[in-house]
């Protein structure tokens, strides 16, 4: 075998580490690196790696079923310090840990990934070029969940939902941390008529009915939004805000 040969072989076998994905968001972002065939294990909710085996979630991991898999690097989403990055660690497996709460530790953390993966940053630069700062009226608001007719959760003022919005010129109508849990008299108090509210879901039978509306709250104008990936933020997830945001929200 020739030399140069011989030292590509090893040079590319290097990098195409075994990794387990503990979120969708990571598996998203490995996958939109040219990545997706190194994922050896992921969680149940991944859109991506389907073929990989599935090993719980941060919060729950089938530790045996991870050590099974031989992986090279086990990825963690953590947005505080949790016990699941300490026991892999005590195990002996290497791991990296993100957060996903704002706009930037996203990016932040998806450029970890490339960097440890030895990708190309190109993906990650197209999407945050998109991210242009336009001056609009009114204010929009996020809805995530919560029960009809009795409360709504919406996302906070420090979430990566309204992180974005406002870096695309936007304002966010709530000044609440978190993820707030809301009864009608509390929204009707943050909403005016120039917001809109942004009602995620992830199929279109989890949405509100108009009914369920008028009876919470009359005078909110609500945009719908369904997409497969709205129960995380990860790069799609950026995309189809922005496209939203250009599109729909604005008054």
């Amino acid at each position: 075998m020739k030399l140069w040969l011989f030292i590509f072989l090893i040079s590319t076998k290097a990098y195409a580490l075994r990794i387990v994905s503990t979120s969708p968001a990571i598996s998203e972002m490995i996958t939109r690196l040219g990545a997706e065939a190194q994922i050896v294990g992921r969680t149940p909710y991944c859109l991506d790696a389907k073929n990989a085996a599935k090993v719980g979630t941060a919060l729950q991991l089938d530790y045996e079923k991870v050590i099974s898999l031989k992986p090279d690097l086990v990825i963690i989403q953590e947005n505080t310090p949790g016990k699941t990055s300490k026991d892999l660690k005590a195990l002996g497996l290497k791991t990296i840990v993100i957060k996903i709460v704002s706009l930037s530790d996203l990016f932040e953390g998806w450029r970890v990934i490339a960097k440890t993966l030895n990708k190309d940053e190109s993906e990650i630069i197209k999407i945050q070029s998109k991210i242009i700062k336009t001056k609009m009226p009114g204010n929009i608001l996020f809805k995530l969940g919560g029960a009809p007719k009795q409360s709504v959760l919406i996302a906070g003022s420090d979430s990566f939902y309204a992180d974005l919005i406002q870096q695309l010129g936007g304002q966010y109508a709530s000044k609440s941390s978190g993820w707030p849990s809301l009864s009608s008299e509390e929204l009707r108090s943050i909403v005016d008529t120039n917001t809109r509210i942004v009602e995620i879901a992830t199929q279109q039978d989890r949405l509100w009915h108009a009914s369920d509306w008028q009876r919470f709250c009359s005078k909110c104008k609500i945009v719908n939004w369904v997409d497969a990936r709205a129960a995380y933020p990860g790069p799609a997830m950026v995309e189809s805000i922005i496209e939203l945001f250009n599109n729909q929200v604005t008054p």
